[in-house]
């Protein structure tokens, strides 16, 4: 078989699994934008799409910031406690702000005020879960990734599916034309 031919059949198929993520991506940001997930952009700014390659199997490899998950599909009550550092920061970026006339005055210390509110935070996703479609809090903030995907099946199917028929052609392309090459030898000795 003629490499250059087969690697153009693996180069075709990288192309559209790269051309999935390209269209995926945008959804996906958008997905968390109008859920309202958008205080630091860290897990926006930290999807990532690569293609990786085995013997005989292409994959598309998608990745973010490990709590993506959980805006992805919640947290269930009593699982591991959300570590308090991640709540003070997540605290910050929101930008909460303590009310000046229910603090103790001038021994009010804006970092305590936060870090008691990590903690009452932290109990209240402990005992509750982290909000998803069916919980406590009655909201659909959950699942940015795995609404896109199930919107994006269909198409991400008929895309590998188009992928496969090219590189089929190619490799049966190069089979044909190696037995023919083998035949004119053959004749030609």
């Amino acid at each position: 078989m003629d490499a250059d031919l087969d690697n153009n059949s693996i180069v075709q198929i990288e192309n559209v699994l790269m051309t999935i993520y390209n269209y995926l991506l945008p959804e996906l940001i958008n997905e968390l934008q109008a859920q309202g997930h958008t205080v630091t952009n860290v897990l926006k700014n930290s999807i990532e799409g690569t293609v990786s390659k085995f013997t005989d199997i292409l994959r598309l490899d998608g990745s973010f910031v490990f709590y993506g998950k959980f805006v992805d599909t919640g947290r269930r009550a009593g699982a591991r406690r959300v570590p308090i550092d991640a709540l003070i920061q997540w605290i910050k970026d929101k930008n909460f702000q303590a009310d000046v006339n229910k603090t103790k005055g001038a021994k009010f210390n804006i970092d305590n005020w936060r870090r008691g509110l990590a903690f009452a935070i932290q109990k209240t996703i402990f005992d509750k879960g982290i909000s998803t479609p069916e919980s406590w809090a009655g909201e659909s903030t959950a699942k940015w990734m795995t609404n896109v995907l199930d919107r994006n099946q269909n198409k991400i199917g008929e895309d590998i599916y188009n992928a496969i028929d090219m590189a089929l052609e190619i490799i049966l392309f190069n089979i044909v034309r190696d037995i023919n090459s083998r035949q004119t030898t053959q004749n030609v000795n």
